[in-house]
């Protein structure tokens, strides 16, 4: 790394140490002469919970404050004398209380709320529980609404509970239902946030406030449906998190100068439950069973999700500790849950090819059809601990501590009836799809159509990500002045595992040779009828030769350790003000692996292969003495997907692995040279990153208008370890072979001597930025704010980009090489927002955002100067790599927000609270996965002992793959939720996700033709159910 990281970081510490002494030096001033402070807690007595950000006003000034964790508040510079404060909360009775304030002293006053839904009652009265029903969402929405009016950023705060119960604790199905907010999914398990159209690679999510590792091998080295291989590194996934222990979520679309400025699209915090938001102790417990729709009628064991007999109904709980000690002054809240679910994974895609000739002007022909079936079992595992200790009335310390273990255990088998090859060649291409190429497509039988075929396929795989975090932070209040600081330590570790978990990756035979006729109803339909018509038979697995395997050999690591202090002071002055400033410094470590390629196996045992005494291996065999129990599944939802007589039999993945781990002489390698290469010198990365930031800020209010505004300064170091291998003369010269194509070692032995003979370089890069970012709140009544922010954001490039193997072709002088000079992308992100507050806890609101970003990355080649490489053996060498260009892309999003509780309806009705929200996105250029339009709504209802809720999401047409034509229809689905009331402290409550049975469909045309769209891909997953109980004591 640069050796200039210490010295800044030294630099940057030495300037604060400076500053933190002139403050403490002023805060002997902070309370002027003739004023004093008044302190107090905020408790919501029908809840049971202490309030954070309540507004607390000095009535006749502009002196605001805000109540902070466990219900604290703060007001300073109080003149001497007779006080009366009002604190106000949405949804509650504004509390009003005189107090006398003596120069130089503090005084304590404490303040209870009451809800509006309660009876009239006196100041004194106590509000108990019973008195009336207390609505979770109603809660969670007026904690929601107070924290987005406290904020000077344009923020969407939302608290766990205002949606009520989310199927698998999955972060992703909680925030789906939030104004600018898509989700994307993978394989129907929700990944990763979008926001303002902007895709997950440009979105922020920490915890508290930092920064979380998240691993994912599948994000390195694949891509999702509308994304690139490895654009998703740095992205962090939900799938190893749960939202049992996450008090409320912040959604800021512009950056103070505060928090880390690499959040383009905006940042996604997670709060964490402490046990000083309620006094005294408490324990909740939950209970509950999950099933899929196909499993509703088998609660005992059935082959399930491989090809062992497996529970379909899975466990799930839950259990939250909460305690203060010590007189009050120490909080421990711990939080345990367990997620299992069991879904369906079934796919049709019908692959077409789209480019005429004059030998087929069809417009689109098919020319294969892919049938997966692919039942899975995901698992969260979660625990939590915090502790908070009041060391003295000054000083508070926190450590927050955090494991989450994913595990998702898939197993896909596909069944391939191709017609033909994706191309126009004379004996193979789409011209020898015989019918009409889209409701009915026939083989035409021909010997030199080698793609008319059969093949079985698919893969299996656990994938396990493993996270730890730990945050202690401390908190330290002189007078007017706040100190803080905060360490982090954050570990993530993804790996797919295969035969150590009874399974292999996948098992391979050879395609075979076929005829067949299959046939639709129109050509947006997903059922097939398919009959064989020549060639061995389909059904039988001994149809099949040239048995093997591979496993699995995918690894990512992420490390992240950083370092902050901040200094915010309260200035005394008649117009209140605050400042802050603050450094940071932070590293951050990847490591990924990929072998699979070289994981592949002959069968050479009874049965399969012939090994020759030279090494060489006859293809012969096959595995018809291992057929799975559990048979492919062609209902796929609502629909028969495959109706076929001649059902082709899969292979017993568990009994294969079994004779794998039993026999491993049965075994072969047969992976090539190429092979070796990929797996363990092009897939290798090993890539470090510093950053050091420092900032300063402030706010002032003037009248009905409050500014902020700050600028922050980040350093961003990286290294990347990369091979230095030996050139293709040297290597020739050890007497070793060379591809005469690749200019690479043709033998394994001569890979190793190339790529391993010389120890690793280390190649490094450096850039400096500015972060400007400035917001104004203008209260045009007290329950009218307008408010415009603007902020200044990176996005890094991906680790592939940066770090990786450098392919020196000396036949065509070419040079690919990854550019560890790449510069970060740059954005302007443009937030404007009127919002309408109104009781009992109500919103109306309108943002629009303008997101532009520069500096976006594309594939070029040039001179090796370019690139900055000097080395005089390759000046004549052309080089290919990935630079910045100067284009401009604009993203914008309208978003409208509704939510209200009803408390104005009569009887039954009172408490019906409605939740709903429109997006519109737009970008200036294609950018899959750019949701035009989308509302979501939300109705819950409560009476007595029952309450329901049912939720939607609806999206407009979506180009949502980067194939040109491809997109996802429009389509809605819905949830539903619902609880009874046993006792005070127990109930029992369900929950269902996209209860019709939506499918996810992709459809497949030809705008730029006017040639009409098909199905391209129909995605079942099934109907997830938990029932349950739970309570607390």
């Amino acid at each position: 790394m640069p050796t200039s990281t210490p010295r800044l970081l030294s630099r940057v510490l030495g300037f604060l140490g400076a500053a933190l002494l002139a403050l403490v030096a002023d805060s002997a001033l902070a309370q002027p002469a003739g004023t004093g402070r008044v302190t107090g807690r905020v408790f919501n007595p029908s809840t049971g919970e202490y309030v954070r950000n309540a507004e607390i006003r000095l009535q006749g000034t502009e002196r605001v404050a805000y109540s902070e964790e466990g219900g604290v508040y703060q007001l300073d510079n109080v003149p001497a004398g007779a006080a009366t404060l009002q604190v106000s909360f949405t949804g509650y009775r504004t509390a009003s209380a005189t107090v006398q304030v003596a120069a130089g002293a503090t005084a304590t006053r404490d303040f209870d709320l009451v809800s509006t839904l309660a009876g009239p009652g006196t100041a004194g009265d106590v509000v108990k529980m019973g008195q009336f029903v207390v609505s979770t969402e109603r809660e969670g929405n007026a904690k929601a609404i107070m924290e987005q009016r406290r904020n000077m950023n344009i923020s969407t705060s939302v608290a766990s509970d205002t949606f009520g119960d989310i199927t698998e604790s999955n972060v992703g199905e909680f925030l789906k239902f939030l104004p600018g907010v898509d989700v994307e999914y993978v394989d129907g398990i929700s990944r990763g946030p979008r926001i303002g159209g902007l895709d997950q690679q440009y979105v922020g999510v920490t915890m508290d406030g930092a920064s979380v590792a998240s691993a994912d091998a599948y994000a390195a080295y694949g891509a999702t449906l509308n994304g690139t291989t490895g654009s998703q590194a740095r992205s962090v996934g939900f799938e190893q998190m749960a939202i049992t222990a996450v008090e409320s979520i912040e959604i800021s679309r512009t950056l103070s100068a505060d928090m880390d400025a690499n959040s383009p699209a905006g940042s996604i915090n997670m709060k964490s439950r402490r046990a000083f938001d309620r006094p005294g102790r408490r324990i909740d417990w939950q209970f509950s069973l999950a099933f899929n729709t196909p499993d509703a009628a088998k609660p005992g064991k059935v082959y399930g999700w491989d090809d062992d007999l497996r529970y379909q109904w899975r466990p799930n709980w839950q259990f939250d500790y909460a305690d203060v000690f010590r007189n009050k002054t120490l909080g421990v809240r711990l939080s345990l849950s367990q997620s299992s679910t069991r879904s369906e994974q079934q796919y049709v895609t019908n692959n077409y090819h789209r480019t005429p000739t004059a030998a087929d002007p069809r417009p689109m022909v098919l020319y294969s059809i892919v049938f997966t079936d692919g039942p899975r079992l995901s698992s969260r595992n979660n625990a939590t601990a915090t502790v908070d200790f009041k060391a003295s009335p000054r000083l508070v310390l926190s450590l927050t501590s955090m494991f989450n273990a994913f595990e998702n255990s898939a197993h896909t088998k596909s069944l391939t009836f191709s017609a033909a090859a994706n191309g126009t060649a004379a004996a193979t291409g789409r011209q020898n799809v015989l019918g009409n190429g889209m409701t009915e497509i026939r083989t035409n039988g021909t010997a030199a159509n080698t793609s008319r075929t059969f093949a079985h396929g698919g893969g299996s795989a656990v994938k396990l990500t493993n996270s730890a975090t730990l945050t202690p932070k401390f908190e330290y209040k002189v007078g007017s002045l706040t100190l803080d600081g905060t360490a982090n330590f954050s570990r993530s570790k993804n790996d797919y595992e295969t035969s150590s978990r009874g399974t292999v990756r996948s098992e391979l035979v050879n395609s075979l040779p076929v005829d067949f006729v299959a046939t639709r109803s129109d050509p947006m339909s997903a059922e097939w009828t398919i009959q064989q018509t020549g060639g061995a038979d389909w059904g039988r697995l001994s149809s099949y030769i040239y048995p093997r395997i591979t496993e699995e050999g995918r690894f990512a690591f992420t490390e992240i350790y950083t370092g902050e202090m901040n200094a915010k002071w309260v200035s005394p002055w008649r117009l209140p003000s605050f400042f802050k400033f603050g450094g940071k410094w932070g590293e951050e470590n990847r490591k990924t692996d990929n072998t699979t390629v070289y994981e592949t196996y002959a069968y050479t045992g009874p049965g399969g292969n012939i090994l020759n005494p030279n090494g060489t291996i006859t293809q012969a065999g096959n595995w018809a003495a291992f057929p799975s129990p559990r048979a492919f599944n062609p209902q796929m939802g609502e629909i028969r997907a495959l109706n076929i007589a001649n059902l082709p039999t899969i292979a017993n993945r568990s009994a294969i692995s079994l004779l794998y781990r039993q026999h491993p002489e049965y075994f072969t390698n047969i992976a090539t040279a190429e092979n070796y290469y990929s797996a363990f010198v092009a897939n290798k990365r090993d890539f470090r990153q510093h950053v050091t930031a420092a900032y300063g800020m402030g706010n002032v209010r003037l009248g009905k208008v409050q500014v902020q505004g700050g600028l922050r300064w980040e350093r961003t170091e990286s290294e990347s370890r990369e091979f230095d291998p030996l050139t293709a003369a040297e290597v020739l010269a050890a007497g070793y072979p060379i591809s005469t194509t690749t200019r690479r070692a043709s033998t394994i032995d001569g890979m190793r001597y190339q790529y391993f003979s010389r120890p690793r370089v280390g190649r490094t890069g450096e850039y400096d930025n500015l972060f400007p970012s400035v917001g104004a709140k203008y209260t045009l009544r007290p329950n009218l704010h307008a408010q415009a922010g603007y902020s200044r954001a990176i996005s890094r490039p991906p680790i592939d980009s940066l770090a990786g193997i450098w392919n020196i072709n000396d036949v065509a002088m070419l040079i690919t090489a990854p550019n560890p000079n790449l510069l970060p992308e740059k954005s302007d992100n443009y937030v404007a927002r009127l919002a309408y507050y109104f009781e009992p806890v109500g919103s109306l609101t309108v943002l629009v955002q303008q997101t532009e970003i520069t500096n976006q990355r594309v594939t070029v080649r040039g001179r090796a100067e370019d690139f900055g490489f000097n080395d005089p053996e390759y000046e004549n060498y052309e080089f290919q790599s990935v630079l910045n260009n100067n284009l401009l892309y604009r993203y914008r999003s309208l978003e409208l927000g509704y939510n209200q509780q009803l408390s104005f309806l009569p009887g039954v009705l009172r408490n019906t609270n409605v939740n709903l929200s429109y997006t519109r996105n737009y970008a200036n250029q294609y950018f899959p996965g750019v949701m035009p339009h989308k509302a979501t709504g939300s109705i819950a209802w409560s009476y007595r002992r029952v309450s329901l809720r049912v939720g939607a999401v609806w999206q407009d047409d979506t180009p949502f793959t980067t194939t040109f034509g491809r997109y996802q229809p429009a389509n809605i689905k819905v949830d539903l939720s619902g609880s009874l009331r046993l006792t005070a402290r127990s109930s029992v409550f369900f929950q269902g996700r996209n209860i019709f049975n939506d499918p996810t469909l992709l459809y497949e045309g030809d705008p730029i033709r006017n040639v009409p769209a098909a199905l391209y891909r129909y995605g079942n997953y099934g109907v997830t159910w938990s029932v349950g109980v739970r309570g607390n004591f």
